[in-house]
């Protein structure tokens, strides 16, 4: 996206879905293969998106643990 330009209300919820839909993808191929053996195409696959729209939405494989330790860390906060 270029500098200076204000994202939309779709991109925003695009970007969003994408989120939801790669940590869950994520969630399942690293408990089948183990994180560190697990590659961003074994994620994008999983996910059924390609490689360029996963890098869109993450800038790597930390982020993405990063992220699904956050998102679980919310979940449970909110469920006690």
């Amino acid at each position: 996206m270029p500098r200076g330009r204000r994202r939309s209300r779709a991109e925003e919820a695009r970007e969003q879905m994408y989120r939801g839909l790669v940590l869950e993808c994520a969630e399942r191929v690293f408990a089948r293969r183990g994180i560190h053996a697990t590659k961003m195409q074994d994620v994008a696959a999983e996910a059924g998106i390609s490689l360029s729209t996963l890098y869109g939405v993450f800038e790597g494989k930390r982020d993405v643990v990063e992220a699904l330790h956050a998102w679980r860390g919310e979940q449970f906060l909110g469920r006690i």
